[in-house]
């Protein structure tokens, strides 16, 4: 079988998030899909990003990777809500 489906190619997000986020802000996200596999295509490849962020480029959008190729989409991702944890924010 020449074209394998697979759950999800292997994620590299790289960002350059602060210490110390502020609500409200935008910061710029990359993350890079690779298809690791030397024979075989991935296919059906759906990124979903996190909700309230907004696609700035994206050459993932064939929904194909070929054998040990990769792909990147880039977004901005805002910090909406703050969320306790450990009692602490």
């Amino acid at each position: 079988v020449d074209n394998v489906k697979q759950s999800a190619p292997v994620t590299i997000v790289a960002a350059n998030l602060p210490s110390n986020v502020e609500v409200g802000t935008s910061y710029p996200m990359v993350a890079t899909f690779l298809n690791s596999d030397t024979r075989n295509a991935m296919t059906g490849i759906n990124i979903t990003l996190p909700a309230d962020s907004v696609e700035t480029d994206n050459t993932c959008q064939s929904g194909v990777l070929a054998p040990l190729a990769s792909c990147q989409v880039s977004y901005l991702f805002s910090c909406i809500t703050l969320q306790a944890k450990n009692n602490y924010f």
